[in-house]
């Protein structure tokens, strides 16, 4: 379950792809980049960083910057996403801007042990049942909810549902003080979890 730390590439015929995931490895993607472009490949590059500022520019004239190619895989082959966006709108979260405020749902995801949704939470309760329902189908084991649940629309049945598959830590944030009585609800709803399955972000 490792994952590439932050750039990922790999050919297909005569594309190569490099994906990135943060600022700090676009010195490493430009080089790679021009190296594969030297070599005679169509590159293409990507990633929400790709997409901040001026950053495409740092691409101009060696790479294809954007298009619509799922990377995640390649970032982590134990990864996979079954909804993108959140309706949350945290001031200080790039999803909203580039996946949107509103859900857009993968029905036809491939279940693997890292499930790397935005916000598990506050999808709806049937498209919940869908995800749960396809990891029991395909007998794929849920090791980490990587980008966890949301207090605010954590609840009991939220947590009778997910514990029949989850067998990783309960990965939650405290972003702002104005959370801290839906993050101790959440504690207490998890009262019965050991507490290193009780992963908190601050």
């Amino acid at each position: 379950m490792a994952w590439s730390d932050g750039l990922a590439q790999w050919q297909e015929n005569e594309t190569a792809y490099i994906s990135i995931a943060f600022s700090w490895r676009l010195k490493d993607a430009v080089y790679l980049a021009r190296y594969w472009r030297d070599r005679g490949y169509r590159v293409r590059v990507g990633g929400i960083i790709t997409r901040i500022g001026q950053t495409a520019k740092l691409f101009d004239g060696i790479a294809e910057v954007g298009g619509d190619v799922d990377a995640l895989v390649h970032h982590n082959p134990d990864a996979t996403i079954a909804s993108r966006g959140c309706p949350v709108g945290c001031w200080f979260c790039v999803v909203p801007k580039f996946e949107g405020k509103t859900f857009t749902l993968i029905p036809d995801f491939v279940p693997r042990p890292i499930l790397c949704d935005n916000n598990l939470s506050a999808l709806p309760v049937e498209y919940q049942d869908h995800i749960i329902r396809r990891y029991q189908e395909t007998n794929t084991l849920l090791l980490d909810a990587n980008s966890g649940f949301e207090p605010k629309a954590f609840n009991e049945d939220t947590y009778a549902r997910w514990r029949m598959i989850n067998r990783g830590a309960w990965r939650f944030a405290l972003d702002e003080t104005g959370e801290l009585s839906d993050v101790e609800r959440m504690m207490r709803i998890l009262k019965n979890e050991k507490p290193n399955r009780k992963r908190v972000y601050v």
